[in-house]
């Protein structure tokens, strides 16, 4: 695991984001339930707390709200919560943990290899390039801000043309530097996930053995602390596990 921040912009350089990068072959991601979103039961924990947490390195934001109006799907331990729609960007988790992201229908579709399918919106990096609708679309196909402002707190996941994997998050951030920041750590294929202070959340951990790990925050102005993940949420985020 790789993590570093960095200035977005030449002006204001006040604003820092966060790039996580992942490498496959040494851990393995698993999407967990929140406590209110995707409701109903689950083998997958709604917390790194206790056992389940052991080994845990990474954790951040899943997508949208399953009831927003882009009606994005999910699928998870054998179980469709909400259909998958084709063209619309999925993160797929394989049940080897190794990750892939791409449009759902095309260049990602359903198999025995596959975990989980955690959809959010349109396709926001394709062929190592930044869709050109990421200043045009609006929030029919990038979500509604806080204030209809351009520049938030954004998230977004990816992968390389070597299978690294890539979350990048941090504030002031447009869909189009969103891309930019994914495009330019190398991902090929990328995605939009949560947006918004309030849901924006990178986070990083140490092992302690016999105590809970020691969470860091991926970028100053997070909002969500790392402690965040060590209690249950009440949606459905994602984590990577230390292989064996």
């Amino acid at each position: 695991m790789q993590v570093t921040t960095l200035r977005v912009d030449d002006t204001p350089t006040s604003y820092v984001a966060g790039v996580l990068r992942m490498d496959p072959a040494l851990v393995r991601g698993t999407l967990h339930p929140g406590v209110g979103e995707p409701a109903g039961r689950w083998r997958a924990s709604t917390s790194p707390a206790g056992a389940a947490g052991d080994g845990v390195a990474v954790a951040f934001n899943g997508g949208f709200t399953l009831s927003d109006p882009s009606h994005n799907g999910y699928l998870a331990e054998g179980r469709t919560v909400a259909p998958l729609v084709p063209g619309r960007a999925g993160l797929v988790l394989r049940t080897d943990g190794t990750a892939d992201v791409g449009a759902w229908g095309s260049e990602v579709t359903a198999g025995p290899d596959v975990a989980s399918v955690r959809q959010n919106l349109l396709p926001l990096v394709d062929g190592g390039a930044v869709t050109p609708t990421c200043a045009t679309g609006g929030t029919a196909e990038w979500g509604s801000t806080v204030g209809q402002d351009a520049f938030v707190h954004r998230s977004g996941f990816g992968v390389t043309a070597d299978g690294a994997e890539v979350y990048v998050a941090g504030p002031a951030l447009s869909v189009c530097t969103l891309g930019r920041l994914l495009a330019d750590a190398g991902v090929v294929r990328g995605m939009e996930l949560d947006i918004n202070p309030a849901w924006v959340s990178g986070a990083y951990f140490h092992d302690r053995p016999g105590r809970a790990p020691q969470g860091f925050a991926l970028f100053p102005a997070e909002q969500v602390p790392p402690t965040h993940y060590l209690t249950p949420t009440t949606r459905d985020w994602f984590a990577w596990y230390l292989r064996p």
